[in-house]
């Protein structure tokens, strides 16, 4: 099991004979005393009956308040639903978040942390494959299975840059807060990030390394260049009071998560930033692809490890929080569906017992099975509607609180809820039907003389 709990959990837990022979006396310990008190109740409850009571048939209704039972139902129910609810409201964000059109292209980008590698054994800024990424980038895409090639500091989503303040016309009582990234000459092309004015960076302009910088339009909206921001200046005290010119507006894409709206953010071509190249390959023949990358990374750092990320991959582990709740919120649901149906099961099977005689004469005067099975399963219909009530506004609070935390959501429409009823009421009519379905072809001899 627990190979199949760390993967459920993405963890590495293990266990050893020290910890398993420590646990074992207070798992001993647990067992005993839910063994004591599933034994105690029983024995204490019916040593309370009184044996006239009982021997005379008449100690059912002593069982318990049918009321309480009815209540425990859909008590039950009511959380099967409520889990289900939260369960599909989870699972259509995840699809909401897996189908969003992020303004980039996620498919088939492999991430390599190559510069971050060469910095431990580079001391020399001048000397690190960083300030030769043009070269890098030419070796590797000369396999026809790369299409693209970028070397860029953060990733593009998620944590996609550092805060920095920012002067506008280095003015500094207009003072704004940017996200920035270091990215070279081909980002925008191997993302996809379409340049809506000006230009992007060029190998061919030395002083786009030191001079330029490029904004998204939500950057632009905040200091209010809407009508023409090319040429601006903008100067950074976090890079020395760098003062830096505007040269191109870039289409808005999801920087940060969707938790998030999207960030004003600038972007810089200073290579020795970089930590990572990030290629676009074609779909087919992805391993011998692999391979290649991986000839390539122990040409250029041979002493340091093969690692590699598909930028799909780094985008599910930013919601890996998101994924684990629906996996939970599933097991539990179905974990209470199940306790569920054995308390309608039982419950059912004691009313269909409390209605023997009436089941006999009914089907004397001519019922058939259909309707006897209509007749026993109406009132459990009725329980399954009312805890889909009660079960109802519960989960749209809780789950509109939870769909608050994100900036982009699915809509919360009423298809989890609708499902969730016919779900309840297609089991809880199945339960019951097993019950009623047997009493109903009774012999009604055997019926009447019940009692």
């Amino acid at each position: 099991c627990l190979p199949l709990f760390n993967q459920f959990v993405r963890g590495d837990l293990h266990l050893n004979a020290t910890t398993v022979i420590a646990g074992a006396p207070a798992v001993l310990a647990l067992t005993l005393l839910v063994g004591l008190l599933a034994g105690w109740y029983p024995a204490f409850f019916l040593s309370s009956f009184r044996p006239v009571t009982v021997l005379k048939n008449s100690g059912a209704s002593s069982l318990g308040s049918t009321g309480l039972k009815k209540g425990l139902v859909v008590f039950q129910f009511g959380m099967s639903i409520l889990l289900v609810i939260c369960t599909l409201i989870v699972y259509q964000q995840l699809r909401f978040i897996d189908t969003k059109d992020m303004g980039f292209a996620r498919d088939h980008i492999v991430r390599l942390p190559i510069f971050v590698h060469d910095f431990a054994r580079e001391p020399n800024p001048q000397k690190r494959l960083s300030a030769r990424h043009q070269m890098v980038k030419q070796v590797f895409l000369e396999h026809p299975n790369i299409l693209s090639a970028s070397a860029l500091r953060y990733d593009i989503s998620g944590y996609s840059g550092r805060l920095r303040l920012a002067w506008p016309d280095g003015d500094r009582t207009k003072e704004r807060t940017f996200r920035i990234n270091e990215v070279d000459d081909s980002f925008f092309e191997t993302f996809e990030i379409p340049v809506l004015r000006g230009r992007a960076f060029s190998a061919d302009v030395a002083s786009d390394t030191s001079q330029a910088i490029i904004l998204n339009e939500t950057a632009v909206r905040l200091l209010g260049w809407e009508e023409d921001p090319i040429g601006k200046q903008i100067v950074l005290p976090a890079y020395d009071n760098l003062s830096l010119t505007v040269i191109g507006v870039v289409k808005d894409y999801h920087n940060l998560t969707l938790r998030e709206e999207i960030a004003p953010m600038g972007f810089l071509a200073r290579w020795k930033m970089f930590y990572s190249l990030a290629l676009r390959i074609r779909p087919e023949n992805t391993a011998q692809t692999l391979s290649f990358l991986e000839t390539q990374w122990k040409r250029f750092i041979p002493d340091a490890p093969f690692e590699y990320h598909f930028l799909d991959e780094i985008i599910d582990w930013i919601y890996y929080n998101e994924q684990l709740t629906g996996k939970m919120l599933g097991i539990f649901s179905l974990l209470a569906i199940f306790v569920a149906c054995l308390g309608l099961f039982g419950l059912a099977a004691f009313m269909v017992q409390s209605r023997t005689k009436e089941i006999g004469v009914r089907k004397v005067l001519g019922a058939f099975t259909p309707h006897l099975v209509m007749l026993l399963s109406r009132e459990f219909i009725f329980l399954v509607l009312l805890a889909n009530l009660i079960a109802w506004p519960i989960a749209y609070y809780l789950m509109r609180d939870w769909l608050s935390g994100f900036a982009y959501q699915t809509d919360l429409n009423v298809l989890p809820f609708v499902a969730s009823a016919i779900m309840a009421l297609i089991i809880a009519f199945g339960t019951v039907s097993m019950q009623a379905i047997r009493a109903a072809r009774s012999n009604p001899i055997d019926a009447l003389r019940y009692e």
